[in-house]
């Protein structure tokens, strides 16, 4: 019997006592890499399917945050001095968010795409960026003139620029902690990629 034939032909594995010594010693070596393909840790289609789409959205979306950090605000007609006190923010934004990036698109790995950890990670920054530069109230020259898109929204109130300014800081220290989420996450798997797999070539 050769050994390619292990199986009946309703596939179904033949007895033990009617295979070769050689091809059973061979179907029980090659039996753990078959179980590994299909035990329940590895990701479902519906999560890597989800973790390509937002690696191949990192670079847009994070260029369009970049911005939007900075002067997302004009959208709801708030814009003053911020505008030149962020541009600072904005650099150190547009650093981290390219550290990330390229982290994510260097991975030998293929297909590229994130893990379910780092995806979380992911969509929590930009969530909480975007919450940042919708919120975060701007001010002029004059005492009165401090305005945030809940006050455009609602009508002036010093209690709605009060809850403007505390959402602004809670999305900015959720966005770092994110941000620190994604960037170890991602060292982590670049890391346990290399420890893996030793010397083997990348996939084109």
């Amino acid at each position: 019997m050769h050994c390619a034939n292990l199986h009946d032909r309703s596939g179904n594995a033949r007895p033990t006592s009617t295979v070769p010594p050689g091809c059973v010693w061979r179907s029980r070596r090659l039996q753990p890499s078959y179980d590994a393909a299909v035990t329940p840790d590895q990701p479902s289609s519906a999560s890597v399917v989800s973790g390509r789409r937002t690696f191949l959205l990192m670079i847009p979306i994070n260029l369009l945050m970049v911005p939007w950090v900075w002067i997302g605000r004009v959208v709801f007609g708030v814009f003053g001095w911020f505008g030149l006190v962020l541009i600072p923010v904005a650099l150190v934004v547009l650093a981290a968010l390219t550290l990330t990036t390229v982290l994510a698109f260097v991975r030998k790995a293929r297909p590229r795409g994130l893990t379910r950890v780092e995806l979380i990670w992911q969509w929590l920054l930009w969530g909480a960026l975007l919450v940042f530069g919708a919120v975060l109230p701007d001010f002029g020259d004059t005492e009165d003139s401090t305005r945030s898109a809940l006050t455009q929204a609602f009508g002036y109130s010093d209690r709605l620029i009060s809850l403007s300014f505390d959402l602004a800081v809670i999305a900015a220290g959720v966005a770092v902690v994110a941000w620190i989420g994604l960037l170890v996450s991602l060292l982590a798997g670049s890391r346990t990629q290399a420890i893996s797999s030793p010397g083997a070539p990348a996939a084109a």
